[in-house]
């Protein structure tokens, strides 16, 4: 368990449970900058070797707000010329529109929908903690994942996102 924070503004804490780092530790060593500059390597299959170590058998990341979500839109209303309630408003708005985003990704409408709501809920302010949890039965690898995305289910990543 780790957290951080700024006062008046924000803390996120998690909880995780990943094996695998030692792995992905040895796979980071094999990493040679100047390889990556001729061409001798290619930083998105090494930067996929190091993902593909690591197994995620529980994992979760919450935000509370303290003031930053109106510090946020107090600045970027007024630069859209707009109010900052009216800032709120269009990115509680937008979403709604996630869901519809996301479906020709590949990705579990039903995390699209969960996360929607949540986000929905936090950024609105009726809520100050986002959550978002993933709890699978059996661990996943973060490779395997990202190589397949259809694998990316509600139910296979034990995924959740509350606002409370």
């Amino acid at each position: 368990s780790s957290s951080f924070a700024i006062e008046d503004v924000f803390t996120i804490s998690s909880v995780s449970e990943i094996g695998g780092i030692s792995a992905m530790a040895t796979a980071l060593e094999g990493m040679d900058p100047d390889a990556f500059v001729t061409g001798e390597q290619d930083p998105q299959a090494m930067m996929m070797e190091v993902y593909s170590e690591l197994d995620v058998h529980q994992l979760s990341f919450t935000i509370r707000d303290e003031g930053l979500l109106d510090k946020v839109f107090a600045v970027m209303g007024p630069q859209q010329g707009m109010t900052a309630e009216d800032m709120r408003g269009m990115a509680v708005g937008m979403t709604a529109m996630l869901p519809a985003m996301t479906s020709g990704m590949g990705i579990d409408q039903a995390i699209a929908a969960d996360l929607a709501t949540a986000l929905r809920v936090f950024l609105s302010g009726e809520q100050d903690e986002l959550t978002i949890s993933f709890n699978p039965e059996t661990s996943f690898a973060l490779g395997d994942l990202m190589a397949d995305p259809t694998l990316l289910t509600q139910e296979r990543l034990g995924f959740t996102a509350t606002a409370n």
